[in-house]
């Protein structure tokens, strides 16, 4: 009896799908290692054999290369890069190395300043060492997905679900589901059946899912063990079917989970998290939400801020001279703005409009040929000249150099009214540019996708996405106006 239980657990799906798991990261993470000590052994040559008189013997730098490259493998653990349905997302994988390896370098080449070693850890070798390292992990990364990881093996790792309820969302799973042969495009979900709790069953499902109905239903196919994931996408049924479906898992050994159809927004940021051993559902887990990551940001700031005052101050200066020669007057424009959290503060521009570009109209957006704009100031707003002034505000933390632009707060009272999750935006800090802006949702422009976007950025939000909208800024001026 206990041989047939050992041999009918082996079978389960979630138990060979683990297991193909565990082979795949585990190829990934020697891989990894492997990559690793090569780059330090070729920064140590590049170092001491190749660029130097002076040259050390690889003996006697043994014991930084291997606890260097063991830091290194921690932080690419730490750091989340061995998420199975990541892996085969080159740009994820891409900015994941280049993330890691410049935390990695920031580490030894503190403790280099810092502690006393000897034999001393060359700050030049680590800044190799991360280059190289760097470079080869997202090299091999990429074989890795392309040509050892074959398609079969990805498809091994997927979960076989069972869909309980039809909507939206399930639709989207089937869609992914189905379009999941190629890496870009790997979904954790394969679709095998639909069970429905109510009698109306959709016409659009494929032949091969099977459709049931009732709990009855679902226990048979269970039963089957050809299942290891049953997902919930109705958050509507009855408490007890909800207990009924719960019981029935965990006597099959099969994985439960709830696709909230309730939550339209930060749907990545969700987390279950206990209070006093009650279990709540929230939207916290934001990147932005972390200190380390707005220390990073902060920097980031406070670094293109002094740079850009610095290096754009000459700019400044000629156009506020060609500003005033064109219309006498104050030629820096205060105007009231909303901030994080909803607090007001002044933004600064250089001034583009009339002194009474406002006297009759009121506050409105600039829109294409406006004829408030002095001749210069449309120049200066097609080429975001007029924003530079706004560098002092990131200076003195109203503003981040990327984030949602701020809006005047006579606006809001009517756009979070009419735009569903307006307000999201202002969990963080506006920014001088913005993912919106990049792509062209700007002035006088459809703001639902503008919003779109502004809220993708606060769901997703990396270092290395600040740096790429601030690089994309520089040729971005469509609907600049």
């Amino acid at each position: 009896m206990d041989s047939i239980l050992t041999s009918q657990s082996l079978t389960l799906p979630q138990e060979k799908r683990e297991s193909a798991t565990r082979s795949t990261l585990m190829l990934l993470f020697a891989g990894d290692v492997l990559v690793i000590l090569l780059s330090a052994c070729l920064a140590f040559f590049l170092k001491f054999r190749l660029f130097t008189e002076v040259e050390r013997s690889l003996q006697s730098y043994q014991v930084h290369i291997l606890i260097g490259s063991a830091v290194m493998a921690a932080i690419l653990y730490l750091k989340g890069t061995y998420r199975i349905d990541q892996i085969t997302r080159f740009r994820y994988n891409a900015v994941s190395m280049l993330t890691c390896a410049c935390y990695w370098a920031g580490i030894y080449i503190s403790v280099s300043l810092i502690l006393k070693i000897s034999p001393d850890i060359s700050r030049l070798c680590t800044l190799y060492n991360a280059l190289i390292a760097g470079g080869g992990l997202m090299l091999w990364r990429y074989l890795f997905c392309r040509h050892f990881v074959k398609r079969t093996l990805l498809q091994s790792v997927r979960r076989k679900t069972l869909l309980i309820g039809w909507n939206e969302r399930a639709q989207e799973l089937l869609t992914r589901s189905e379009a999941s042969d190629s890496h870009e495009n790997f979904c954790a979900f394969r679709l095998q059946s639909v069970i429905l709790l109510d009698p109306n069953m959709p016409d659009d499902l494929p032949n091969h899912v099977y459709r049931g109905h009732g709990l009855a239903a679902l226990e048979k196919q269970l039963e089957r063990g050809q299942y290891d994931t049953v997902l919930l996408t109705k958050s509507d049924i009855p408490a007890d079917e909800l207990l009924q479906i719960q019981e029935i898992c965990g006597r099959e050994m099969v994985d439960f989970m709830l696709m909230p159809d309730f939550v339209q927004t930060l749907t990545s940021c969700l987390s279950v998290e206990s209070f006093n051993g009650m279990p709540l559902l929230t939207q916290t887990k934001r990147e932005l939400s972390k200190t380390s990551s707005r220390i990073y940001k902060r920097g980031l700031d406070i670094m293109g801020a002094l740079f850009g005052l610095a290096l754009f101050a000459p700019v400044i200066a000629y156009f506020c001279w060609r500003v005033y020669r064109e219309s006498p007057g104050p030629v820096f424009y205060k105007q009231v703005r909303m901030g994080q959290h909803g607090k007001p503060f002044e933004i600064i521009k250089i001034r583009s409009m009339r002194l009474d570009a406002e006297k009759e109209t009121g506050a409105q957006w600039c829109v294409e040929n406006d004829t408030r704009r002095l001749s210069i100031g449309a120049f200066m707003r097609k080429y975001n000249i007029d924003e530079l002034l706004q560098f002092w505000n990131v200076l003195r933390g109203e503003m981040s150099l990327v984030g949602p632009r701020p809006e005047r707060p006579e606006l809001i009272k009517d756009f979070k009214h009419q735009v569903s999750y307006y307000n999201v935006r202002h969990l963080v800090k506006p920014g001088v540019t913005g993912w919106a802006q990049v792509n062209g949702w700007r002035g006088d422009t459809c703001l639902n996708s503008r919003i779109a976007c502004d809220l993708e950025y606060i769901e997703r939000w990396n270092f290395w996405w600040d740096i790429y909208i601030c690089l994309k800024t520089l040729r971005a001026n469509q609907n600049a106006y």
